[in-house]
């Protein structure tokens, strides 16, 4: 399935209810949201999870990413949070900052791990109005998912899910697809995630742990039911044992005999090759089973 939710700030005041999961921005550079508490309250009112959002500016404006981070995490705590990274003023903090603001909000027991790079950030020339197309592997390293804004017709294979260039690392989690959507009398920036709400909670706080109760789409794996995947690992552990047990009779009576039988080296040859063909096309089929429920989770 697909969710659909909003993010807001002080510049989109809307009640958040009927959202299923909601972000709002809780500080820029080292200034407070001003509607901040009051959508805290807001989604704690009609039990909408809430996400922050954090605006990063670049150092040159005069505060550090350090010191942005610091403060961030004085008005958001332990809230999952996103990063939001794009120009303003003028200037756009270096990947460099990015990473540097991402380290020090960890170090105080800060959660980020969804990033708001759109597109047009990276590849926009270093300076005032992007980064430059920089590799982002120092993203990969701290385990961060991109946010995208693409705002065009949503599909789930729409343009917004692409990566950003080819072996990019780091894949695209949410996709922001339009800067006014509709939602309770008021245009707001509009979000998907491919997954449940549950899934992206997890996402978000880093709770990304495969779980035995996480559910296994049929889509993936047309041979077995749609199920948990403590059930398909149940159904794999049966198929596999039952088909070597019904043989055991056979092996025990065959041990049994009391009249040797004399192998040849080509006899044993092709006894081991017949051996290795049964086992390995049950192992195939468990591998292959496997893999497709790994897909299926790793897909939502």
């Amino acid at each position: 399935m697909t969710i659909f939710f909003p993010d807001v700030s002080q510049y989109t005041p809307v009640s958040l209810a009927g959202a299923p999961v909601a972000i709002a921005r809780a500080a820029i550079s080292n200034v407070t949201d001003t509607h901040w508490q009051s959508n805290v309250d807001d989604a704690a009112a009609h039990q909408v999870p809430l996400l922050a959002y954090a605006f990063l500016n670049s150092g040159s404006l005069g505060v550090s990413a350090e010191a942005q981070a610091d403060y961030a995490y004085s008005v958001i705590g332990r809230r999952p949070t996103m990063l939001d990274h794009e120009p303003n003023r003028g200037a756009c903090a270096t990947l460099a900052e990015a990473c540097r603001w991402i380290d020090r909000f960890r170090s105080h027991g800060g959660v980020v791990h969804l990033h708001y790079l759109p597109k047009w950030t990276w590849s926009n020339p270093a300076g005032s109005t992007g980064l430059g197309k920089p590799g982002l592997g120092p993203l990969a390293e701290r385990g961060m998912l991109l946010v995208a804004s693409n705002y065009t017709t949503y599909s789930d294979t729409g343009p917004g899910w692409a990566p950003y260039y080819a072996g990019c690392p780091v894949p695209v989690a949410q996709w922001q697809y339009s800067f006014s959507h509709p939602f309770n009398g008021v245009a707001v920036d509009w979000n998907a995630f491919r997954g449940t709400v549950a899934q992206y909670l997890a996402l978000a706080s880093g709770d990304t742990d495969v779980n035995l109760t996480d559910p296994v789409p049929s889509a993936a794996t047309p041979d077995v039911p749609n199920r948990t995947l403590d059930q398909v690992l149940g159904d794999l552990w049966r198929d596999t044992h039952i088909s070597m047990y019904a043989h055991f009779d056979q092996l025990i009576a065959a041990a049994n005999t009391p009249t040797p039988v004399a192998l040849t080296d080509a006899d044993r040859a092709a006894i081991a090759e017949q051996v290795v063909t049964l086992i390995g096309a049950k192992l195939d089929l468990v591998l292959a089973r496997l893999e497709a429920a790994g897909v299926a989770l790793a897909d939502g």
